[in-house]
């Protein structure tokens, strides 16, 4: 049922899906549909095998048609429209499989092999995606001279991008505090403290007029996945109703 459901509803949203961004954004919203759909299977204690390997079939073949639209408007040097997509994607998987980590800690034999599955198959699509921010940068600015004001332009978007995701996520913890709880508030805030500490970084290597802005903005793009990720970890304690450790440390989400 599952799958005919599935299969019959998608076909229509696919058929109805006209232009490259419509497509672009329904793939977006199948791929975190489907994990959000494991993530509940696993709340609930009904994930097995059979529903997993359907939804990681379905999860992956989306995910790669996200993968192959970024590469495409990376070849079309539509940088800036590729690198917004790249980091909300990367912010999406890594905060689902943050949640499947905090999931996985109260299950045992089978359930946690096959959620641990699910784990590897989202960090295989993380590695795909992850780094893309340099490389458009790099490309959009191959051409231009090391004192070229485009660069530190290029830079300043990356900049500007990372301070916006943190005003969205102090804006939506300030919207939803009674509902998210003091803990979760306090690390939700710690997160913010690191990625602002990342950008101010970022920041210093553009005040020092340093020639090689490639430190500044991986450190932006870095900063800009963590706070999108923050928000993404709100949206799912609150479509769950469960706890969730909210504090992302960055050598576990690898």
């Amino acid at each position: 049922l599952y799958a005919v459901k599935t299969g019959f509803n998608e076909k229509i949203l696919r058929v109805l899906a006209f232009s490259d961004k419509a497509k672009t954004e329904l793939n977006l919203h199948l791929a975190d549909l489907r994990l959000q759909e494991a993530e509940k299977l696993s709340v609930n204690g009904r994930i097995n095998k059979s529903n997993k390997d359907k939804i990681s079939e379905n999860f992956s073949a989306t995910a790669d048609m996200v993968a192959e639209t970024i590469g495409k408007l990376s070849n079309e040097k539509k940088f800036d429209e590729a690198q917004k997509i790249s980091s909300d994607f990367e912010a999406s998987l890594k905060a689902h499989s943050h949640v499947l980590k905090s999931i996985k800690k109260n299950k045992t034999g089978e359930s946690e092999e096959i959620i641990n599955d699910l784990i590897n198959k989202i960090e295989g699509k993380v590695e795909r995606v992850s780094g893309f921010g340099e490389k458009f940068f790099d490309s959009a600015i191959m051409h231009l001279q090391p004192k070229d004001l485009g660069r530190e332009n290029a830079a300043e978007k990356r900049l500007q991008a990372a301070k916006n995701s943190v005003e969205d996520v102090k804006n939506l913890i300030e919207e939803q505090k009674d509902q998210i709880g003091a803990e979760a508030v306090l690390q939700l805030q710690d997160n913010l403290d690191n990625v602002e500490k990342k950008i101010a970084e970022g920041q210093s290597i553009i005040d020092s007029n340093e020639e090689d802005l490639g430190g500044a903005v991986s450190l932006f793009n870095h900063a800009d996945v963590m706070a999108k990720q923050s928000r993404k970890l709100i949206k799912i304690k609150e479509r769950l109703g469960i706890k969730i450790n909210m504090e992302i440390n960055e050598e576990d989400d690898k």
